[in-house]
């Protein structure tokens, strides 16, 4: 695993319990999944912290451009533009 900074719920409330968490991440999810796309990323698009930044991608200088209407990472590495889905990314 990399060496970078995470977190553990525990770490804040070791009173959580572990099916009301999956409970309601399922339900965020099912919410998610039933809503236009166009709202999400919209939202998403709002709330990106490294928008129009400089990100790492695969050990490279990378500028976060957003969201496609696919849901994929719209990355500007240089003069080409790349399209990721679930890669890691450094900020």
């Amino acid at each position: 695993m990399k060496d970078y900074p995470t977190t553990k719920v525990n770490n804040y409330n070791k009173d959580v319990d572990v099916k009301d968490v999956l409970n309601t991440l399922i339900k965020k999810i099912e919410k998610w999944r039933n809503t236009n796309f166009s709202v999400v990323r919209e939202r998403w698009m709002n709330l990106a912290f490294a928008l129009n930044k400089i990100i790492t991608y695969h050990g490279k200088p990378a500028e976060m451009i957003g969201l496609n209407e696919d849901g994929a990472l719209v990355l500007r590495c240089g003069e080409q533009y790349l399209l990721t889905y679930g890669d890691e990314i450094s900020i």
